[in-house]
């Protein structure tokens, strides 16, 4: 039932069902990973941690909350600490390309640009259908100031997720510099029909 509610975005009723069960079953290691996820997206993730933290000492193998409270620690601004959450968490599961992409994205955010493109290479090795991997290291092209690698990584990106605005706004500024104003524009103009306009 928690997760129902989680999914119609009642993370607060989710968190009340989540917390029964553990009362019920302290030990119920799946109730506490999903009080996490729904306490980290009330924003509470401090929270968030003392759940996952819980898990693991019940399950120290438990790939799930090693990535969340990796994530937790991300939004913290505590970059250190995830990327030790996400290397156990690859080392517990290796084809998680998810990972792969926060841990990269973790890394960019520390200026370590170079360790965030082999993680993003990772998650596309992985996965190369996920968009996300990506848009990602397109970011990482555009501050290299490599425009035309960043348009490859956005094209590959936009033909997986043709309604990504975000994709078209940054695209259309590698076409900027580049000099191609006319795509440019036509970038930009999609990023506002699809509601993207920072």
């Amino acid at each position: 039932m928690g997760v129902d509610h989680g999914k119609a975005d009642d993370y607060e009723k989710a968190i009340e069902h989540y917390t029964k069960a553990i009362k019920i079953n302290p030990k119920l290691v799946k109730a506490y990973n999903a009080r996490c996820l729904s306490y980290s997206q009330l924003g509470q993730f401090e929270r968030a941690i003392q759940d996952c933290d819980k898990a693991i000492q019940l399950n120290s193998n438990y790939f799930d909350a090693y990535h969340n409270r990796g994530i937790a620690y991300d939004n913290l601004g505590q970059h250190k600490r995830a990327i030790k959450d996400y290397n156990i968490a690859t080392e517990l599961n290796s084809g998680s390309y998810k990972v792969y992409v926060d841990k990269g994205i973790a890394y960019y955010m520390l200026d370590l640009i170079e360790r965030a493109r082999r993680n993003y290479n990772k998650a596309i090795e992985l996965n190369p259908n996920y968009a996300n991997a990506y848009l990602n290291r397109a970011a990482i092209y555009r501050y290299w100031e490599e425009p035309a690698m960043a348009i490859d990584d956005y094209n590959k990106a936009i033909k997986l997720e043709p309604n990504n605005g975000y994709g078209y706004y940054w695209r259309s500024k590698s076409y900027q510099q580049i000099g191609n104003s006319e795509q440019a524009k036509q970038d930009l103009d999609k990023a506002r029909e699809l509601g993207y306009n920072p």
